[in-house]
């Protein structure tokens, strides 16, 4: 959504792409109102337009469209590593079983003093929300797991994400680590990617500034609880969502 400032240097991070597997690349257009869609229009992906703003809708939409075994999810405002694909299909390649991978980003421009800020907080949140939960059936460590399930760097194989109903459409804060949460739900392996060349670097404009991030960490307390309902198919009665920052 509006993102012809990011726009541009991800097309680049994608054109430099190296794999050695065909790929198709979709870009879902997401009810823009700047350049967003004029500029995919003029390069070689695939366009889809989701009317419907919100992230958990574009992702749902891209995930449908979608021809290959495998998904790979990143964000307009992230910048991704020439051997991105291959550095992630080939856990899956070696172990079947496999149901979804991630790993964390590095934030551009990121301030030493948010990231003390973000230190402090989490363990917060996370207790908070175990607290929440009524029926808990994961432990702070695995929390701790679900929330390194990042968007903008998760893979996943299309038929174990369409066995469990893709993403929560309406969804629209941390919808990433929610579909790993009910991709954890089928009892397969599920892990954390430690190769370098998988790494992606992302914006840090969600994280800007103090009032975004204490808004941020308190969406988080409503949202887990939520998620883990979620996941048992109670779904609440109207969505929680993120202050738009585009």
């Amino acid at each position: 959504y509006n993102e012809e400032m990011y726009l541009i240097i991800m097309l680049w991070t994608l054109s430099q792409l190296d794999t050695r597997i065909p790929i198709e690349i979709i870009w879902v257009n997401n009810a823009s109102t700047d350049r967003t869609g004029e500029i995919i229009e003029q390069c070689w992906i695939i366009r889809v337009d989701e009317k419907r703003k919100w992230v958990s809708y574009a992702r749902q939409a891209g995930l449908e469209v979608a021809k290959w075994e495998y998904i790979g999810t990143t964000d307009a405002d992230t910048q991704v590593p020439p051997d991105w694909i291959d550095a992630n299909i080939k856990y899956f390649e070696e172990d079947p079983h496999l149901a979804c991978f991630s790993w964390e980003s590095t934030m551009n421009n990121f301030h030493s003093s948010r990231d003390i800020i973000f230190w402090l907080l989490r363990p917060g949140a996370r207790l908070v929300r175990y607290i929440l939960w009524i029926n808990r059936e994961l432990t702070i460590d695995h929390e701790k797991h679900f929330d390194a399930f990042s968007g903008h760097n998760m893979f996943f194989k299309k038929k174990d994400a369409l066995l469990i109903g893709g993403y929560q459409a309406w969804f629209d804060l941390w919808e990433d680590a929610l579909i790993a949460h009910k991709l954890w739900s089928l009892g397969k392996t599920f892990t954390l990617n430690t190769d370098p060349w998988a790494h992606v670097q992302t914006s840090s404009r969600r994280v800007s500034n103090l009032e975004w991030i204490l808004e941020m960490s308190l969406n988080g307390f409503r949202s887990g609880s939520w998620r883990h309902r979620i996941s048992r198919q109670h779904v609440p009665d109207k969505p929680v969502t993120f202050r738009d920052v585009r």
